[in-house]
């Protein structure tokens, strides 16, 4: 089963699961990712959030500039509240030249800033000495988000931020804007892409 395959299947337990929750939603977005000189980086996301114990999942298909696809799927509970933050735990499960599954710890603070709707999410995953991120900020119209990757014990990992325009059209978010991902030592980090980003978010 390819990992494009197994993103709709997720998806579509997801959506039989708002009958069995009803505070349960879901989102599904596409990305196109064009920049100069190589082929498209191609992304499909599903987000389903209002699970029980303040639960989410979070499934990904990406292609990359080589061509080599890579799924992602991660669960995360956040039961412990304090305000703006939830604490909890995470686990996930990334496939690509091989496949790896990791359990670890998991925050989250959301809130506003005058105007700004801003949210970060951290994970801490031991096995692998791996932290990653993902934080956004909304204004209006725009939204900028960045998504990030630490391996401590070598100091390896990337940080792939992004900006886009958003319009509504109906229940439908189109967005385009600009992303680049930067990899490799975190003090000496090498653009691995830039280019224009398209979206759309039901």
């Amino acid at each position: 089963m390819n990992a494009m395959k197994k993103t709709i299947y997720v998806g579509l337990l997801g959506l039989l699961g708002q009958g069995a929750y009803g505070e349960v939603k879901g989102n599904l977005q596409q990305s196109q990712i064009i920049s100069e000189g190589n082929k498209p980086v191609e992304r499909s996301e599903l987000m389903l959030s209002g699970m029980p114990l303040n639960s989410d999942a979070y499934a990904r298909w990406e292609r990359g500039l080589s061509g080599n696809d890579t799924y992602k799927f991660r669960l995360q509970t956040m039961p412990l509240q304090f305000g703006p933050a939830s604490a909890g735990f995470a686990a996930e499960n990334v496939k690509s030249d091989k496949s790896v599954n990791e359990v670890g710890v998991a925050c989250k603070i959301a809130g506003n800033v005058d105007e700004v709707n801003l949210s970060i999410n951290p994970q801490l995953y031991p096995k692998n000495d791996k932290v990653e991120y993902y934080g956004t900020a909304s204004l209006g119209h725009l939204f900028a988000d960045v998504l990030g990757q630490l391996i401590t014990s070598n100091g390896t990992g990337y940080v792939r931020p992004g900006i886009d325009y958003v319009i509504n059209i109906g229940d439908i978010k189109v967005g385009l804007g600009l992303e680049t991902k930067l990899q490799g030592k975190m003090k000496g980090l090498k653009d691995d892409y830039a280019g224009l980003r398209l979206r759309v978010k039901i």
